[in-house]
């Protein structure tokens, strides 16, 4: 799978606006926007059985991810690959412990993260993620 030109200016276009954006599941969580940024950045839909990524709730959310796996699997059965910390680059996504039972995803643009967050809503960050609690992938 290839990435589109310019992908990176066009993920700040499309995803960027979001941040500041209340946490809403189905709209502004972590799979949604992981999926929306993969579909910026290839040009099409990148996951399969996307239209089964799609909830309103938390238990929503439970119910989705136990039949398809986690994020982790879901991104691997897509042909995503774990790499080390240290070769993140823009573009990668990171997954962390869970919340609540789902985990949580963050996206490499540049020197930060995007990150979906059910309290703090659609955040940027700069910090490095605990490398015991995440697995870093790229596809």
């Amino acid at each position: 799978m290839e990435r589109v030109r310019n992908w990176d200016i066009k993920i700040v276009v499309e995803i960027g606006p979001l941040v500041g954006s209340e946490f809403v599941w189905g709209k502004t969580d972590c799979a949604t926007i992981l999926r929306k940024t993969m579909k910026v950045m290839y040009g099409e839909e990148v996951f399969k059985d996307v239209e089964r990524l799609r909830y309103r709730s938390l238990s929503g959310a439970l119910k989705t991810f136990k039949r398809l796996g986690s994020i982790g699997d879901i991104i691997e059965n897509t042909g995503g690959v774990v790499i080390q910390p240290q070769v993140v680059t823009d573009g990668d996504i990171a997954v962390d412990d869970d919340y609540k039972g789902v985990q949580n995803v963050a996206i490499r643009i540049g020197s930060r993260w995007i990150v979906s967050n059910p309290e703090l809503g659609i955040v940027e960050s700069r910090r490095t993620f605990a490398v015991d609690k995440v697995t870093m992938y790229r596809i």
